[in-house]
């Protein structure tokens, strides 16, 4: 497929149904359903279009974004910033087709029915602006769960500790040292799962860390959507296109003003779909004043680029007591656990084992004792929405941002709570430790900075992940969460831009 020949010679002589911007999870799923559906689509990316040359494939483009971090606990200590001499904390997000999704784990998963409810957890902090409920709950984004692992292929079994059933496809049969470690977890009272991930059964698949899939084992957007809504549904993309403005008419978005390939072009459409992700999203909105909207499109709550979320997400070494060396690249799946994601009375997260070749990583996760065999595990710890979590725009610039973020104690504190009880259940049998730092913000599960709800008050997007104050205008990305989950959010994103882009389809 040669990407070219669907960009418009002229994208301004057209007036599109949907224009969508952002090719991530989100934005390329609801590109690829309303294409399908029949509407004429238009995908801008800000990154370059990249493609596979034999058996190498080319490098994405990474946008960095540095915020202040405050915090009495390391690795943060009391403050960061970016005009300080000090190394910033960063969240990143992959430009080129697909996204982040192009360099994603492939994990896909679903939230629990609890994290619909998620204010019942908030009793540890009183200032959390955790709502009541989601303006949805499980059950209504449920048969979406379902048509986005049938979508991604999302390959796995079931988790032992719920009784709704998803639609998996079978995961290759697990190696005898992937039993070892599934039968150790078990005899120790715990439930494991094999992973749910987005790939292909592909004989020794790494699981290409941090670089592109060169194999076809990685289902990632720009694969599983973008491409077939260009070959098969008509849909048209503009590469190099960096959103600037929106312009509106009162409560109607007209067009986006857009810098490409160098020069300003105006792009006009009927229905505009933003997923940049949860820092570039708000950061658009924000720009985009108007009369009417002077602090930001759709920003009379105030409430646009506020509640910013992350997770937590830390390295655990787990030594076992047979086989030797590093075990992960010997497992042909993967494995996870959900036995802690509510414990007496408090969220936590999941933990799971990624099958991948963490050779290029060891630098970073320390040194291995040869005499055991050693797993390592990584954490979600679900994090919690605080006003005063914010995204700005940059000033001075017309794509850039910073974030500012306040490391609560709640979270300090559920997060050793997790690490101390997982290792707790696995002793005598298993030592498990830190690798590094604990209390790692995971800089690419960005959320929560405009959070759909019921109230315009308190939320940017109603239920329909429409802008309150806006009649054309939906966000897609992860921007829409109220509250994080203890789970990769991938899936949540794909399944709710299926239930938007019908919602959309139906106007």
């Amino acid at each position: 497929m040669d990407v070219t020949d669907y960009i418009p010679t002229d994208p301004q002589e057209t007036v599109w149904d949907v224009v969508v911007i952002g090719t991530g999870a989100g934005g390329a799923t609801a590109g690829l359903d309303l294409a399908r559906l029949g509407r004429s689509v238009l995908f801008l990316e800000r990154g370059k279009l990249w493609e596979q040359t034999g058996s190498v494939a080319r490098e994405p483009s990474f946008v960095h974004s540095t915020g202040t971090v405050v915090s009495a606990c390391k690795p943060y200590g009391l403050r960061q910033g970016p005009y300080e001499n000090t190394r910033t904390p960063e969240m990143s997000m992959v430009t080129g087709i697909g996204g982040s999704t192009s360099l994603f784990a492939m994990v896909m998963d679903r939230f629990r029915p609890i994290d619909f409810t998620p204010h019942r957890f908030a009793h540890l902090s009183p200032s959390t602006s955790l709502p009541d409920v989601w303006p949805i709950q499980y059950e209504d984004l449920e048969p979406y769960y379902r048509e986005a692992e049938a979508l991604f292929r999302v390959r796995g079994t079931e988790d032992p500790l719920t009784s709704r059933p998803g639609e998996l496809l079978e995961p290759p049969a697990p190696s005898h040292t992937e039993t070892v470690i599934h039968d150790t977890l078990r005899e120790n009272g715990l439930h494991p799962y094999r992973l749910h991930y987005a790939r292909e059964n592909v004989s020794e698949c790494d699981g290409c860390p941090m670089r592109l899939c060169d194999r076809g084992c990685r289902n990632d957007a720009g694969r599983i959507c973008v491409r077939p809504a260009l070959e098969q549904h008509g849909a048209a993309i503009l590469p190099n296109c960096l959103a600037v403005k929106l312009e509106a008419s009162g409560r109607v978005v007209r067009e986006v003003i857009c810098l490409w390939n160098g020069r300003y072009v105006t792009i006009r459409g009927r229905i505009f779909v933003l997923a940049l992700n949860a820092l570039f999203t708000p950061a658009l909105l924000l720009r985009s004043t108007t009369e009417l909207f002077p602090d930001g499109l759709g920003n009379r709550s105030g409430m646009v680029g506020r509640n910013l979320m992350s997770h937590v997400s830390d390295w655990l070494s787990v030594r076992f007591k047979s086989p030797r060396g590093v075990l992960n690249e010997q497992l042909h799946h993967g494995l996870s656990i959900n036995d802690f994601y509510v414990r007496d009375g408090v969220k936590l997260g999941n933990i799971h084992a990624h099958a991948i070749d963490f050779t290029s990583f060891m630098s970073k996760l320390g040194p291995v004792d040869e005499s055991t065999g050693t797993v390592f595990f990584n954490t979600i710890v679900e994090d919690f929405p605080y006003v005063e979590n914010r995204v700005i725009p940059k000033p001075a610039t017309e794509s850039e941002v910073f974030w500012e973020y306040r490391y609560a104690d709640e979270l300090r504190f559920r997060n050793q709570m997790l690490l101390d009880t997982f290792a707790g259940s696995l002793r005598p049998e298993c030592d498990v430790s830190i690798c590094g730092s604990s209390g790692i913000l995971n800089g690419s599960h960005g959320c929560g900075t405009c959070r759909f709800g019921e109230d315009p008050r308190s939320s940017v997007l109603d239920r329909e992940n429409r802008v309150h104050d806006l009649d054309n205008t939906y966000v897609v990305d992860a921007s829409f969460f109220p509250s994080s989950g203890g789970i990769n959010p991938s899936l949540t994103i794909v399944a709710n831009s299926l239930r938007v882009s019908r919602l959309i389809a139906a106007r």
